[in-house]
């Protein structure tokens, strides 16, 4: 089995913002995902059904604005805090130890390698290890 990562798939995890760009990538196609499957044939394929379809106005009185536009926002819903939340929990929990736990939040913190070596009282090689085998890890994921 290939990882995705000695495939050239997974993005290097070079700073913390590099890690929160695959774990929103993750979370979000987690989500499709779960749409897809409750949109399945068996599922209703995804026809509304009932009352249901009046939770939705197409267009908002007056305005003449999609009832979608409200959901957009440059703050993450707490749905989607949760879900990064969640996964973050499930990526974690995947390491086999508390120095590869450790590792990771430094990333997010925007600790350097050398940094994150340091203050772990290690070599900048092992650290650099570490979050090769994280990426393997998680390239299955």
């Amino acid at each position: 089995m290939y990882f995705a990562s000695s495939q050239g798939k997974l993005p290097e995890l070079s700073d913390r913002q590099s890690l929160w760009r695959l774990l929103v990538t993750m979370t979000r196609h987690t989500t499709v995902d779960s749409i897809h499957q409750e949109r399945r044939e068996k599922r209703g394929g995804g026809k509304v059904r009932g009352d249901s379809l009046g939770m939705f106005d197409l267009k908002s009185e007056g305005s003449g604005a999609s009832a979608f536009d409200n959901f957009t926002s440059d703050e993450p819903t707490p749905e989607t805090i949760i879900a990064v939340n969640e996964k973050m929990e499930s990526l974690l929990s995947k390491l086999p130890d508390d120095q590869h736990r450790q590792i990771v939040l430094m990333r997010l913190e925007g600790y350097s390698n050398n940094e994150i070596a340091t203050t772990l009282n290690s070599s900048l090689r092992t650290v650099e290890r570490r979050l090769q085998q994280i990426r393997d890890l998680w390239s299955d994921v």
